[in-house]
């Protein structure tokens, strides 16, 4: 059994091992999470293999980016028919767990863990004829080790799985023919988390309200007085025609991607909306991207984001003709970081209106 979840384990770290260093679109904050697990189980040092292994648990836990720890609960019900012996075996497991994710770019984290906690467990058995031989409820002290990898469903959800192995130690009864009775476990366990609370996320963006517009003063005309030798006075000159253009706008996106989330779309409606106001207005869009990355990475990044703007502003009707779009990378920051360091104020795409480009 352990041959196989380590295996396993081994594995899950080789997958860490070959991710790379830089830093990841991690998880921050509280989080709660579900799951259930297959377990190859064995009661030492009775022989004693165990069918229906199936767990399941729930945990709450805190996450710091790359360390987590949480409180974890798992349920262990199953059946034994050893032939000589059946029964049934049920233990509930409560540990405090250690984690850390490995850093990567994309949507799979490795991440490795530990464990401390206790176990209850229950086990009776009866020989092959229905006579109770053994009736034990005992606790013990437990450890675990686990490896696994999370997938990033959404910016507040993650699927997880892992290999674990879980043993007991320490001296808590559960005593059968003067030994002490203890069960090993090895095996996979698949859960999903549900983060909230500090989330790692663009920040809210304002909804851009067009000014009103200022129609020109109305053009007075005066009637001419008649004098007898002075000339009729000049028409007053019409009052000057008064242009102003919306302000700018910025769109921010989300961590290694240039797609449009609602907020995005509703600023990219308040453009449309400005330059239906004023019709002569041109448009120039400037992507940008954080440090995080490679600088040839985010150059190309920063230029999917600002053609993204101007793809979905053409959609909307305004003239592509009107409109330039031009990428910086990960220079001219709104906000200076280091070099690899993420920041949520610098993955945007400036929106300038301008009478001429």
């Amino acid at each position: 059994m352990r041959k196989y979840i380590y295996g396993i384990s081994t594995a899950a770290l080789l997958v860490a091992g070959m991710s790379g260093s830089a830093i990841a679109d991690d998880k921050k904050g509280f989080y709660a999470g579900v799951g259930v697990g297959y377990t190859d189980a064995k009661m030492e040092p009775l022989g004693l293999a165990f069918e229906s292994n199936w767990a399941k648990g729930l945990k709450l836990g805190y996450a710091w980016k790359a360390l987590r720890t949480e409180v974890e609960y798992n349920d262990f019900k199953a059946g034994v028919n050893n032939g000589a012996m059946m029964g049934t075996y049920d233990s509930q497991n409560l540990a405090v767990n250690l984690f850390y994710d490995f850093q990567t770019n994309g949507p799979i984290q490795p991440f490795v863990g530990v464990g401390l906690g206790g176990r209850w467990q229950d086990l009776d058995l009866a020989s092959g004829n229905g006579i109770d031989i053994y009736d034990s409820k005992s606790r013990r002290k437990i450890w675990q080790a686990m490896a696994g990898v999370s997938y990033h469903l959404s910016d507040t959800t993650t699927l997880g799985l892992d290999a674990r192995y879980i043993e007991g130690f320490g001296d808590k009864g559960g005593y059968y023919a003067g030994t002490q009775a203890d069960l090993k476990q090895g095996g996979v366990f698949l859960g999903l988390n549900f983060f909230f609370g500090d989330q790692d996320s663009a920040p809210k963006q304002d909804v851009y309200t067009a000014p009103e517009r200022v129609e020109p003063a109305p053009v007075v005309e005066q009637e001419p007085v008649y004098e007898p030798a002075p000339a009729p006075a000049p028409e007053p000159e019409p009052a000057p025609i008064v242009v102003e253009l919306p302000g700018d706008m910025i769109i921010y996106f989300g961590f290694d991607s240039a797609e449009l989330d609602w907020a995005a779309k509703e600023v990219v409606a308040a453009a449309v909306a400005a330059y239906n106001e004023h019709g002569s207005a041109k448009i120039a869009l400037g992507g940008h991207a954080d440090r995080a990355g490679a600088d040839d990475y985010n150059q190309a990044l920063s230029q999917a984001r600002a053609d993204a703007v101007l793809a979905a502003l053409v959609e909307a009707g305004v003239d592509a003709s009107m409109i330039w779009a031009e990428a910086h990378g990960e220079h001219d920051a709104a906000v200076s970081t280091a070099d690899g360091e993420r920041n949520d104020m610098n993955r945007r795409v400036e929106v300038t209106f301008s009478l001429g480009m």
